[in-house]
């Protein structure tokens, strides 16, 4: 980031724990990189005398580790106390608070009704929409997005479905796949959680889905299609199951597919499996900034991102992979593409509305 003409390296705590970071100059990062349990406060005078061509004093160092302390930076004691209070609050509370209403969305309910309904009048269904059975959703603000998430969903018939799983990106916390009980705050109300279903999914997985619930906590994808649903649902009674999907990025850089990873394969069969089970029919939602996935084959998707290495930042890799698993066969039909402007110079995001019809 640049502030006054310079320029400084933004660090902030993974989890989101706390809603500030903290700003610290380039000549810090051989320091920072010195963090990891294996080097002394010797070793970290040396690399900072190194770094700014001064002789680096004890205090100093300390001053330092006790600013990244205070910004939760460090794997310490005061860090794994505050990440349990944090968590131990989040688990307490009755709902998801809608945490980025009034800055991404609206947060009155008229004021949303009157500008997504603007959208949505310019927005022709698509033939076969009825026939719909996942939904490829951006995941960004509605200031840039309002016209995709129209066209993500133009048509649908919601009403026919009993539950909605959101497939939402995960872009903080290493858990793959991580699930909260929690109905959503929404400008409309609460949009309640599926409980049975995520009770069912919980007895059918390998491991704890539960032990990175506090990724939803600060989390926009899943909020975002959330607050969309119930805005088009009403209180019609689709009930959510959401779903944060962490990142594929050690498998892309090994060149392994999530299909050979138990932990993937494990979940998206009990997915499978709860799916079948449960009662009333179920829409796939993936909330995802970008979709190559027309042809509904998930395996050639992976592979196609995994060829690149990812060099196009595709935010979105384990939602749609995870939506395509879910729905083999599915064809998937392009609605909207295009490419939003980033607040970092030269950067943008490219987001899209797909459905998906059919399935096995």
């Amino acid at each position: 980031m640049e502030q006054e003409g310079k320029r400084f390296v933004l660090l902030r705590n993974p989890e989101q724990l706390l809603p500030v970071g903290l700003s610290v100059s380039p000549a810090m990062l051989p320091i920072l990189q010195l963090l990891d349990g294996e080097h002394s406060i010797l070793d970290l005078q040396t690399a900072l005398t190194r770094a700014t061509g001064s002789l680096a004093q004890r205090e100093q160092v300390e001053e330092i580790l006790a600013k990244l302390d205070e910004a939760l930076l460090l794997d310490s004691e005061h860090y794994r106390r505050e990440r349990a209070r944090v968590e131990g609050e989040f688990r307490a509370a009755p709902v998801r608070e809608a945490t980025h209403a009034g800055a991404a969305y609206p947060e009155e309910a008229e004021v949303y009704r009157q500008e997504m309904g603007r959208h949505l009048e310019g927005i022709e269904a698509p033939q076969a929409a009825e026939e719909t059975t996942g939904i490829i959703s951006p995941h960004i603000d509605y200031g840039r997005g309002a016209a995709t998430y129209a066209s993500a969903f133009a048509g649908v018939d919601l009403g026919r479905f009993r539950r909605a799983v959101v497939l939402g990106t995960s872009h903080h916390g290493a858990e793959l796949f991580s699930v909260t009980p929690k109905p959503f705050a929404t400008p409309f109300g609460t949009l309640p959680a599926d409980v049975d279903f995520l009770e069912d999914l919980a007895r059918r997985c390998p491991g704890d889905l539960r032990a990175g619930e506090l990724l939803h906590k600060q989390e926009h994808s899943i909020e975002l299609n959330a607050a969309y649903l119930h805005f088009l649902c009403g209180d019609s009674g689709i009930a959510l199951v959401p779903i944060l999907c962490g990142s594929f990025h050690e498998l892309v850089a090994s060149g392994r597919s999530p299909a050979d990873d138990d932990r993937v394969s494990g979940f998206l069969d009990a997915m499978k499996e709860a799916m079948e089970a449960a009662p009333g029919e179920t829409l796939v939602v993936a909330a995802a900034d970008l979709a190559r996935a027309a042809e509904g084959d998930a395996e050639g998707f992976y592979r196609s991102v995994e060829a690149e290495k990812d060099r196009r930042n595709v935010c979105g890799l384990p939602p749609i992979y995870a939506l395509l698993s879910l729905l083999p066969g599915a064809e998937g039909v392009l609605l909207d593409y295009r490419q939003c402007p980033d607040p970092d110079p030269g950067s943008f995001v490219s987001i899209a509305a797909m459905q998906l019809r059919g399935g096995n």
